[in-house]
């Protein structure tokens, strides 16, 4: 690059003292378009895998916060005051028009929340003044958060992240559906569309992102 630098300051300086030839406009014209060859799909694929790169790390981000719930809780964010897995799927972001295309034909039409009202403030439902009774009552654990400081983010393609909490397994009530699924914490990628379902044990499509827990009923 710098030796391409230095031609094209000598070419500038050249042509201050004379015209243009056919020659020189060809080469400035060669040289300029094998610049572009390289240089724009080298920033173009860096810019890509910067997206990916900060979707993975929200998503581990992500699981830290349910994580340490977990830990002060002894279950999975997937509760509020009407009792065991009354939340099937969490959202970050503030509203479901940001939602990722495909979830109810992969993950079902279960009832839906915010991360922020189970990780960074206790308001599971966003019935305020209501808080995560069912921690309390039953277990006798209380939450001890934030877990976060936001989970309101969207990742880079600006679709909400998607946790699937009613796969997350307890040792109360087991798997509701029977058989083995995966706690998920995904970003649909740059499609936007969800591709995996809650039942496989890896990433498809080009979802990002980490599984959380492993549920299979009777365990």
């Amino acid at each position: 690059m710098e030796r391409i630098r230095r031609f094209f300051r000598k070419l500038g300086k050249g042509l201050k003292n004379k015209g243009y030839t056919l020659v020189e406009v060809a080469a400035v014209v060669a040289v300029t378009a094998g610049l572009t060859a390289v240089v724009v799909p080298v920033a173009v694929e860096k810019a890509k895998d910067s997206k990916l790169a900060g979707a993975k790390l929200d998503c581990i981000k992500i699981a830290e916060a349910i994580t340490g719930f977990y830990k002060d809780t002894g279950e999975w964010p997937a509760y509020d005051t009407k009792g065991p897995k009354a939340y099937s799927i969490l959202i970050s972001g503030n509203d479901t028009a940001h939602n990722p295309d495909k979830i109810s034909d992969k993950w079902g039409a279960g009832r839906v929340d915010f991360l922020e009202n189970h990780l960074v403030v206790d308001n599971p439902g966003g019935i305020l003044g209501q808080k995560n009774n069912y921690y309390l009552t039953i277990h006798k654990l209380q939450w001890k958060g934030p877990y976060a400081e936001t989970l309101t983010k969207r990742d880079p393609w600006g679709n909400n992240y998607l946790v699937y909490v009613m796969a997350m397994w307890n040792p109360t009530t087991g798997s509701e559906t029977g058989g083995k699924e995966y706690g998920w914490i995904i970003s649909a990628g740059p499609n936007g569309v969800l591709d995996t379902v809650k039942t496989d044990s890896a990433l498809q499509g080009d979802d990002i992102g980490v599984m959380l827990y492993a549920a299979e009923k009777g365990r």
